[in-house]
């Protein structure tokens, strides 16, 4: 990503955030679904699709789907969001 895409944020460093509804399917009742407001300019919209599961996939597959990402292709579904967020509901 650094050397491609040096003006998005790091997913090491930011936080996540859907847009819309919630995908989360999970029924583990310690896991929650906060609706947040990040007040910030600069969240960066993809989609989350495109880092799935690599270990499945050849590796060129797994570049070209990175690059992807990167540019934002796609449904955009995942916002990085490299600044705080401000929970304002628990939805679960």
């Amino acid at each position: 990503r650094v050397s491609e895409f040096p003006d998005r944020p790091s997913r090491l460093t930011c936080g996540f955030a859907w847009i819309g509804d919630p995908l989360w399917d999970s029924d583990d009742p310690t896991e929650h679904v906060y609706e947040v407001v990040y007040e910030g300019d600069d969240a960066f919209a993809t989609h989350m699709g495109f880092v799935a599961d690599p270990s499945a996939i050849p590796f060129a597959e797994v570049i070209r789907r990175a690059r992807a990402y990167w540019r934002g292709e796609g449904i955009r579904n995942e916002l990085l969001v490299p600044g705080p967020l401000r929970v304002v509901a628990i939805i679960r």
